[in-house]
């Protein structure tokens, strides 16, 4: 009788899929099945982050109202919070999943 985890007498070598799919470049079989490899995850965090401090794209990408972040300054001028702004769209950025990432970001490539 063979040993189930050989054919002809000869042992097979069984990997999880997860481990072929980090040799091919993804994270596992899931960020493979979407065609997103571990480069275009750092890529989209990299396009975030400087996306960040672009405030006309970071309020139409993460769809946030300017008029939120209305303030008034010490001396009494009326201005924006792009602090607040910014730590915004990183919360609402980093509230995504590596895929959802991906894809946000492939849209304004």
């Amino acid at each position: 009788m063979l040993n189930p985890h050989t054919f002809s007498g000869e042992p097979l070598f069984w990997f999880e899929f997860d481990t072929i799919a980090q040799w091919l470049g993804y994270a596992d079989e899931e960020h493979l099945e979407a065609n997103i490899k571990q480069k275009d995850v750092e890529e989209a965090q990299e396009w975030a982050e400087d996306t960040s401090t672009d405030y006309t794209a970071l309020f139409a990408i993460a769809h946030l109202n300017i008029n939120d972040y209305a303030c008034t300054n010490e001396d009494g001028e009326e201005g924006c919070d792009w602090d607040q702004a910014t730590e915004d769209f990183m919360d609402w950025w980093n509230g995504m999943d590596d895929i959802d990432q991906v894809e946000e970001y492939r849209k304004y490539q």
